[in-house]
Formats: C-alpha cells, structure tokens, sequence
C-alpha cells in the first residue's frame, strides 16, 4: 500500500479574506478613542455588512486596548501608515486620505464617519449614490466660517475652485466612490494656508474645497438626517423622521461632565434640544461601555 504521505487528503482550498464593499473609518486620539468605537459600533449594528476602521496612533494603545478593538471587529490603522502620502498636511486632516489606502484594497466605497456620532437607524439614504454613480455624496449645512473677500479670490485664482458662501459641505458623513477619488487636498490645504494664515480656519476650508472640486454634477447630496446636529431649539422636531445619524453637541460633549451652568446657558440659550442629544448618546454609549479603554482619561459612561 502506497505511503499516505504521499498521497494526502485534499485540503479545502483556503478562501482570501472578503473585502467588503463598503468601510466606515473615523480618526480618534488614543485617549479619544471610545467616543469613536461607540460612533464606528452604533453604525455596525445597522450596517453588519460595513467594515469598521479606527485611524489612530496605534502605538499609544495597549495591546489590551488593541485587541478589545480587534475583538470587537474594528481594525486599526496607525497614522504613521498614512503620514507617507500626507505630504504637509496636519495629522488632523490624515483621515482624508484613508479612501485612497482602502481604494488599493479593492474597497468599492469608503464611508467617512464623525468620531462625535451617534446612529440611531440605517443609512438607507447611501443607497442611491451607490447605485447613480456619483464619485461623492454628503449632506449640506449652513456655512459657520467667513472669508473677506479678497482672500475669497486668492483661493478662487489660485485654485479655480470657489469657496462656499451660504451653504458647505456637512463633513460628518461622507461617501467617495473608490474608482474617482481625488489626491488635491494637499495642494489645497498649503494654498488656502498661505492665504489665510490660520491653521483651523484653513482645515476646515480646505476639506470644503476639496470636497466641492468634484463639481456640482459628481456630487449627490444627502438628505440633513445622516448627520443631524442638535443644535439651538427645534420645532416639530421628529426623531424617526429627522435623525438617522447624530452629531453629538459639543459644549460640553456628553462623555465630559455636565454641570448646572451647562443646563442654565442650554434651557435660557432655547439649546435645550442638546441636553436631549446627550442622553441619546449616553444611552448608546452604555451599551459598549466593555469596551472601553483603559486610560485614566476615558469618559465615563453610566
């Protein structure tokens, strides 16, 4: 009888890891990173079918930390992976470039999530761009910045892109299509710097930029309810209807301590609807308060 060594089992052919069609990712501080697995994890629950990415300094975690973070299907990318195709930019505006590594992993869409967020029901509004073809879809909201009007031409002569007026791109929730990315934001970021002269004024101008440049026709925008901010006093205010995604109030955010002044300025200020948001997102938080990491600066969820 023939040796058996020689003549093995077949084996079942080993299957390569399935990319999913769609990854969500955000970019947290190592000591800002439970906000961020409560925003990544709310979104998962509705979506089982997204991967899940963390952009963060990798090396300030614990491996503790890293793994309750595997375990709980997030992958971690370190910023120093992302850093080499940066150019100049802040670490602030790396998560940016995020789409174009996913792009190389054959990801289809990449889903740029808000580490302040809350999800309280399907991103159904997704599907449409998914199936139109648009390279980039998000949401509007008022412009909340100022440019004079002479810097306004610089960018515009500079760049031949206009900066918005009255309303800007909402960067909460932003879909990009893997095969029409574009690389500009480096080049736009050092431009509107030169111009402006101020680092965060300039940030936030150059993510509007480079999300406009894809011009009117590429763009589909989304209805206000993926990135709802719960801000001031709303009328008629329906939540089901209203609220697929939320952006977390920010003074103060809800994983910081709230004081009696926070109450006073938000019910005399009509911002009462804050105060609401933040126990919405509490509640969230709760149910993933196992995974929080284990620095003495984490919030502290009931």
């Amino acid at each position: 009888m023939p040796d058996a060594q020689f003549f093995p089992t077949p084996q079942a052919k080993v299957q390569p890891p399935r990319v999913p069609q769609v990854v969500a990712f955000t970019h947290a501080a190592p000591e800002r990173v439970f906000p961020a697995v409560v925003a990544l994890h709310t979104l998962g629950e509705h979506h089982p079918e997204f991967g899940l990415l963390l952009l963060t300094d990798a090396q300030a975690l614990s491996e503790q930390d890293a793994q309750r973070l595997r375990s709980s299907g997030i992958e971690v990318l370190d910023t120093g992976q992302v850093a080499s195709r940066a150019d100049a930019l802040p670490e602030a505006l790396y998560e940016w470039m995020v789409p174009h590594l996913l792009a190389e992993r054959g990801v289809r869409f990449s889903l740029r999530v808000a580490p302040d967020m809350v999800f309280l029901q399907s991103m159904n509004p997704l599907k449409q761009p998914m199936r139109s073809g648009h390279p980039v879809a998000y949401a509007r909201r008022p412009v909340d910045y100022r440019l004079q009007g002479a810097h306004r031409r610089q960018v515009r002569e500079a760049l031949g892109i206009s900066v918005p007026k009255r309303r800007r791109p909402e960067h909460s929730v932003v879909l990009f299509r893997s095969s029409h990315l574009r690389s500009r934001l480096p080049d736009i970021y050092a431009t509107v710097l030169s111009v402006l002269g101020h680092e965060e004024l300039a940030m936030e101008a150059a993510v509007d930029l480079m999300l406009t440049s894809y011009g009117k026709d590429a763009v589909h925008h989304l209805p206000g309810s993926v990135a709802h901010r719960a801000d001031g006093y709303i009328k008629g205010l329906q939540p089901k209807e209203h609220i697929r995604g939320l952006v977390a109030p920010s003074s103060p955010p809800p994983w910081e301590p709230l004081s009696t002044q926070h109450i006073r300025h938000a019910t005399m200020g009509r911002a009462s609807v804050s105060l609401a948001a933040r126990d919405v997102w509490l509640t969230a938080a709760s149910g993933w308060k196992a995974l929080r990491i284990s620095r003495t600066n984490a919030p502290r969820i009931r």
